[in-house]
């Protein structure tokens, strides 16, 4: 009877067991989306918009990458603003959760932006090749795509999915449709579909591909104008082409007034509004260069932006400052400048105020910038005539005073020429040192991978893809390196011994971190005792911190000899 009850149990328990997981899997099952998704091809970025419907109720959804967007994944932007926790991880693909209480029938749109690495090249075209569909564990019910691109092209050829339609328009853009329906979310995760297509630019130089590291835009009014300064690091982004000319991406109602950059004025064409490089950006450092600093002054009449009284001094307008941006910006800076400024009033509240000896700074701060990204202030105040207020006898003072430096100012840099100090400055060698200072980065970030990897923290698949990607970094920075080196070398004769001294204690780090791997490598196969290796361990270590502070040493040495 006791084993008859005992049997009984079981059953009951073995069939509760099933119908739990089968109420967890038609829960899973009951979850469905719909997914319109808009793709904007740009130069050097990719941007994937999805306006997701939620039918169900849910507290997550489930988002996956392919290792190619994994790779090139710039950022990512959620509207409104949700958490993600990243973790998840199927079939070769990573991925994230959106988390929040969805109600059914909810809406939030996902941005992905892509940047540069996102565009491979195969039989001289550009190819994107990402997921057709939106890579999630739950059911996609209904969706549609678009791609299209501000970019004019002479050919575009789509080979997946089945049933895109491509269309090439006058102007020599073009976009790509398809829609879908009832995609399975696992299967669709396990079987892949992607989307395929290639496209040959008709002009590269056209739309230059770049992106700018650092932006500071600072913003001062100026009797009836908005004076704009620009200070932009522009880094060279493209595919093998030169870049000669960049339309700087100043407000649109804005007019340029000047561009420089550390040696000078630079040539405008104020027929199309494009800065003419002294030095062109291309990949390769025999005739030009990989980055650029930028001095951009525009102006915009207070009038267009909102109300403005001459006679009071009185204003008040909104500007969106990333206006018109179609560029990624790793770092923005904007600074609202106070001077001759009372009572001002500015809506969002600052990140930073900066007390300067002119007044107050006001700063606002966003990093990875895209073009959807917008930043709207409102300014409000009253300009204060300084110079008018001022009693007759001080006013005579400060024209004295500024003549006598205007001349000083001319005797001393035109009459007797620039001093020595300003031919210290070698424009390429900052660029060389960041290149060698971010190569040791690398080298950490290696250890800091090898180490988390006998740890368990991280899996051997995402290992060797981030592995890669810094080794390709490291070969990058390394023939930046030798292409700087030969140009300074040849134009500053001077510093070729201490260039010389640099590379030669790089060379004899890289030689010890090698060795010291392969030391590593014979002592998990045992072939090296456990003693002889600490002793080999513990030299190579310390040769190597050695020649990373000899490094560190010369690179601050020659930064402050030649800033």
């Amino acid at each position: 009877m006791k084993q008859k009850k005992l049997a009984i149990s079981i059953v009951l328990l073995i069939f509760s067991f099933l119908i739990v997981n089968l109420s967890n899997v038609n829960a899973n099952d009951e979850i469905f989306l719909k997914v319109k998704r808009e793709i904007t091809l740009n130069p050097a970025h990719l941007i994937v918009k999805d306006e997701i419907t939620v039918l169900n109720k849910t507290d997550k959804i489930p988002v996956y990458l392919s290792e190619y967007e994994y790779v090139s994944l710039y950022t990512i932007w959620i509207v409104p603003q949700k958490p993600i926790q990243w973790g998840l991880f199927y079939e070769r693909k990573y991925g994230f959760y959106i988390i929040g209480d969805f109600e059914a029938n909810s809406n939030i749109t996902l941005y992905r932006i892509y940047d540069d690495k996102i565009f491979l090249e195969e039989n001289n075209s550009l190819k994107i090749q990402i997921p057709a569909y939106f890579l999630t564990e739950y059911n996609v019910v209904e969706g549609s795509v678009k791609v299209s691109s501000p970019l004019k092209v002479s050919s575009v050829d789509v080979k997946s999915p089945p049933g895109a339609n491509r269309t090439q328009y006058a102007d020599q853009t073009f976009s790509i449709t398809y829609s879908f329906k009832n995609i399975k979310g696992m299967e669709e995760l396990a079987n892949t579909t992607n989307l395929i297509f290639y496209f040959n630019l008709k002009d590269p130089t056209e739309v230059p591909w770049v992106k700018i590291e650092k932006m500071g835009r600072k913003l001062t009014i100026e009797g009836e104008k908005l004076r704009i300064e620009d200070e932009i690091l522009l880094k060279y982004a493209g595919r093998g082409e030169k870049i000669e000319k960049w339309i700087p991406n100043i407000l649109p109602k804005s007019k340029l007034i000047s561009a420089k950059d550390s040696l000078g004025d630079l040539e405008i064409d104020t027929l199309k509004g494009a800065i003419k490089l002294r030095n062109p950006l291309i990949p390769i450092f025999e005739s030009g260069t990989l980055k650029v600093t930028l001095f951009i002054s525009s102006e915009i009449k207070l009038s267009e932006l909102g109300y403005y009284d001459s006679n009071s001094g009185n204003f008040n307008f909104k500007i969106d400052v990333l206006e018109g941006n179609p560029f990624l910006i790793d770092y923005f800076e904007v600074t609202v400048s106070n001077s001759f400024i009372s009572n001002l009033i500015l809506d969002p509240q600052p990140d930073e105020i900066v007390q300067t000896k002119d007044g107050i700074d006001y700063k606002y701060i966003r990093t990875r910038v895209f073009s959807e990204i917008s930043l709207m202030l409102k300014l409000e105040g009253k300009q204060v005539t300084y110079y008018g207020s001022l009693t007759l006898f001080v006013q005579i003072l400060v024209i004295v005073f500024l003549i006598s430096a205007i001349s000083l100012i001319y005797f001393r840099y035109f009459y007797l020429g620039k001093p020595m100090i300003a031919e210290r400055k070698v424009p390429l060698l900052d660029d060389y040192l960041s290149a060698m200072e971010s190569i040791l980065l690398d080298y950490e970030e290696m250890d800091k991978l090898e180490e988390k990897l006998k740890k368990g923290l991280i899996n051997k698949n995402e290992f060797n893809i981030r592995m890669n990607i810094l080794r390709k970094d490291i070969d990058s920075k390394e023939r930046e390196i030798r292409s700087l080196s030969r140009i300074i070398k040849q134009k500053y004769p001077e510093l070729t011994k201490s260039l010389n001294e640099l590379e030669e204690y790089y060379s004899t780090l890289v030689k010890e971190i090698k060795e010291l791997k392969e030391a590593n490598k014979l002592y998990e196969i045992k072939k090296i005792p456990s003693d002889k290796f600490k002793k080999i361990y513990d030299e190579r270590n310390r040769t190597i911190r050695n020649y990373k502070g000899k490094i560190d040493s010369l690179v601050s040495e020659l930064r402050e000899k030649y800033k």
